[in-house]
């Protein structure tokens, strides 16, 4: 592979763009990265002329550009980042490809932990447990012991062979988890990032949140609830190029 690590970014924030790289650059540490970032604005000059820098447009869903950007991915490691990340832990995300690099196989997954909102604190450890969470506590599909990995990192090789992210999910979000339960339905294991690796601005109530809100409340979650509301456990793998379905114009945000 030609990087250490794929870190995809969909994007609609293109001017925070370039803080968010060279906070990358102090997270990875001594490892090599690349940044795929993936949405429907041009990104900024200074950021073309990085050769570790990728730019696709794409006018689909979050979920549709994160898979859209690990097909493109030339990293041993990947995962993906919120373009609304305010800090970033330095030598973070080097930390976690050194555990990984200790693992036996590439089966081995991790949950990078993470604040939100600017004045909050750290989750408890239990947080990154599924039943931990109100709207999955009553769902038989989620076993009790299950991690949740809403910034994950994987080995890119693993996370193809699984199939991505399903992509009927619309946000980067419940579709993360679904992968997750995979993972481990597979018989694969999530440990706990070592340390907090990134603070993102809590922006749910921002305007141009409004399509995450719908996404959430009319799509995602009702598929959510009732794909874990019965057994799950034969669930594992699914069509990597499931992407190529999902429409390629997101609706929720830029109309028909």
């Amino acid at each position: 592979m030609k990087y250490d690590i794929s870190i995809i970014i969909p994007s609609i924030r293109v001017e925070k763009l370039p803080a968010i790289y060279m906070m990358l650059e102090q997270a990875v540490a001594q490892y090599s990265f690349e940044v795929i970032i993936v949405g429907p604005l041009v990104i900024p000059g200074i950021l073309w002329d990085r050769e570790n820098v990728r730019y696709v447009k794409d006018f689909g869903s979050p979920s549709r550009c994160v898979q859209l950007g690990s097909a493109l991915a030339e990293g041993k490691y990947m995962c993906w980042m919120s373009d609304d990340c305010t800090y970033m832990t330095p030598q973070s995300l080097g930390n976690c490809i050194s555990l990984l690099e200790t693992k036996p196989n590439n089966m081995w997954a991790l949950t990078l932990r993470y604040f939100e909102g600017e004045g909050a604190g750290e989750f408890p450890l239990d947080y990154w447990r599924g039943k931990h969470h109100g709207d999955m506590q009553k769902l038989p599909g989620i076993p009790e012991t299950y991690k949740i990995a809403p910034l994950g990192m994987y080995h890119t090789s693993y996370f193809k062979h699984m199939g991505g992210l399903d992509c009927r999910y619309e946000h980067i979000n419940m579709c993360t988890h679904d992968l997750a339960f995979r993972v481990q339905n597979d018989g694969g294991e999530i440990s706990i990032s070592p340390q907090t690796v990134a603070r993102f601005y809590w922006s749910w109530i921002t305007a141009d949140a409004k399509p995450v809100q719908r996404a959430y409340f009319e799509t995602d979650n009702p598929l959510f609830q009732e794909m874990y509301s019965q057994d799950q456990s034969k669930r594992v793998r699914i069509d990597y190029n499931n992407w190529m379905d999902a429409p390629s114009r997101w609706e929720k945000r830029f109309g028909k």
